[in-house]
């Protein structure tokens, strides 16, 4: 007899966690830290087997990871939400109200209702991530620099300018070495990526991204990768227009 599912939603920031759970009908805040994952993990345990349980919490620029790895090393089911579309179910319930109980009690809701993916642990692909990840951060802040220069007047700034270049370049070259030897350490990845390479337009940074961030490749069809990114033609037979595309309303493309 399969046991009663019991979904706990988690509202995470950069120092706490406020956890609801949905059978209970109560919210606990702990620390997100290591001692705050160790307690959270026993109050888990004392609700009942964890394969009766569904944790969920939003992507949050990161600070879900150390929570996330604690929750599946100890077998605990994990989903990661994508934070605009449970932002969006609150928005439909008409609830607008925000703050941290609330919200960990809406991520429950809806990943009670919402059709969502486990999260498993899969430490190669997300050190791939982490790396793809670091490797846009320093093109955009070289972008930014190189942006600045040309406003500068004084050629002591221009130079300081120059050099922060110059490192950004050097730690971008040592990054795209790691993400390659990443991708060529492992036989999957590297069955993605010249799968992905054949793809007109797609070239070794776009490859190496989707094989980090879109684990579902390889058991999704194209039109369930498609809308995943948010890619895929939904029909808009209503409003100002009929057809597949919303670029009709938008005016867009």
């Amino acid at each position: 007899m399969a046991l009663p599912l019991l979904f706990v939603g988690i509202d995470v920031s950069k120092d706490w966690l406020d956890v609801w759970c949905a059978a209970l009908e109560r919210t606990l805040r702990v620390a997100n830290s290591p001692a705050g994952w160790s307690d959270l993990l026993g109050r888990l345990a004392e609700l009942g087997p964890s394969c009766g349980l569904i944790v969920a919490f939003e992507a949050s620029g990161g600070y879900e990871r150390g929570l996330r790895a604690a929750l599946l090393e100890a077998g605990v089911p994990v989903r990661k939400l994508n934070p605009l579309r449970v932002r969006l179910y609150a928005r439909s319930l008409g609830r607008n109200a925000k703050n941290d109980r609330l919200d960990a009690r809406m991520i429950a809701r809806y990943a009670e209702v919402a059709e969502t993916r486990p999260e498993v642990l899969e430490p190669a692909r997300e050190r791939l991530a982490t790396l793809v990840g670091h490797r846009r951060r320093l093109v955009d802040e070289r972008t930014a620099i190189s942006n600045q220069s040309g406003l500068l007047d004084l050629p002591e700034l221009r130079a300081q300018n120059r050099a922060r270049l110059d490192l950004l370049a050097r730690q971008i070259d040592e990054v795209e070495a790691m993400i390659a030897d990443a991708l060529t350490g492992s036989p999957d990845f590297t069955a993605k990526l010249r799968l992905l390479k054949t793809l007109k337009g797609v070239k070794d940074v776009t490859a190496a991204t989707l094989v980090a961030l879109l684990p579902e490749l390889g058991t999704l069809n194209r039109r369930q990768i498609a809308a995943l990114v948010g890619l895929a033609p939904f029909d808009h037979d209503s409003g100002c227009g009929a057809g597949p595309s919303l670029s009709r309303c938008t005016g867009e493309g």
